[in-house]
């Protein structure tokens, strides 16, 4: 056993085994390191873009509610009839009919409730009156339910005259009048 000689390697062969030796390493921790690496920024760009989704959800929810505030805003604006039954919005148009009329100075001998009808997402609502009047409060009353909001509508109109007193024709009337009555959510 003493007669074996170790003989030194050439600088070339240790410098062959030592960059082999480092592309072997490199090959087994470089590349799934680095592979792994680009797994983890693609997942932190998905995130990155699914973030940004629900920043311009939220945003855009922020406008709808801004935009649906404004709209009940208008809503109420306007005076249109809120249903949350037929009953209630019948009740609600009575009230503004008799309203009107009592400023006017409109007599009101009959006022009677009609059956709806639906007209898609809105009902028409409808009442029948009689009454009399001067000619000059019932021209104010006609005035103010055309200009009135929301719209009333007369139809079936009857007018009669019954006289004149003191200088006033006296008139005799009946006719319907309808509104759209629509539910807000």
């Amino acid at each position: 056993m003493t007669g074996l000689s170790i003989k030194p390697m050439s600088p070339a062969k240790a410098w062959l085994i030592l960059i082999g030796l480092l592309l072997i390493l490199s090959y087994a921790i470089y590349w799934p390191l680095n592979e792994f690496r680009q797994q983890q920024l693609q997942s932190e760009a998905n995130l990155e873009r699914l973030v940004s989704k629900k920043r311009n959800i939220i945003a855009d929810s922020k406008q709808i509610s801004s935009n649906v505030a404004a709209i009940k805003k208008e809503i109420s604006r306007s005076k249109l009839i809120e249903m949350s039954s037929s009953s209630l919005a019948t009740n609600q148009f009575q009230s503004t009919v008799r309203k009107i009329s009592a400023r006017h100075l409109i007599s009101l001998t009959q006022m009677q409730i009609l059956k709806p009808k639906e007209r898609g997402g809105l009902s028409q609502l409808f009442i029948a009156i009689e009454g009399y009047s001067s000619l000059t409060q019932f021209y104010r009353f006609l005035i103010e339910l055309e200009n009135h909001k929301p719209l009333i509508r007369v139809t079936d109109a009857n007018i009669i005259p019954i006289g004149n007193k003191k200088g006033f024709e006296k008139l005799n009337f009946n006719f319907t009048l309808s509104t759209l009555s629509g539910a807000t959510q």
